[in-house]
């Protein structure tokens, strides 16, 4: 991956409303002069050349919480669209989730829950 993406690593499927590779992952940005972590996205028509990040949800990480040890936060963003043709999910179409693990209390226990919340894909311009 380029600059742009290359901290970006999480999930990465092809789009086949916009004809375009979809990469999704944990960055950081600065955005209206502050460092902005969360879940963020890209296109790439030939997973070579990618659109710069663009911010998905602004989300707590363990090193943006005070306590890691006790305060929830959240990681593993993926991807998925049910109605996948893919056996392996590979493809996403105009609609889909974004899938991602709540750590409820330390990152060392098994606290977790998975959650999703449905993502709508518009034309870019």
């Amino acid at each position: 991956f380029n600059e742009i993406g290359a901290q970006m690593i999480e999930s990465l499927t092809w789009n086949t409303f916009l004809n375009q590779w979809v990469l999704v992952g944990i960055s950081a940005d600065t955005i209206d002069g502050r460092e902005v972590w969360g879940f963020y996205y890209s296109y790439s028509t030939d997973l070579i050349n990618w659109t710069r990040r663009e911010l998905l949800i602004e989300i707590a990480l363990p090193w943006t919480v005070e306590s890691p040890g006790t305060d929830v936060f959240y990681l593993y963003p993926s991807l998925l669209d049910p109605n996948s043709d893919s056996m392996s999910f590979m493809t996403t179409g105009e609609t889909a989730y974004l899938y991602y693990t709540r750590m409820n209390s330390a990152a060392s226990t098994f606290d977790r829950d998975l959650l999703r919340v449905p993502v709508r894909f518009s034309t870019i311009p």
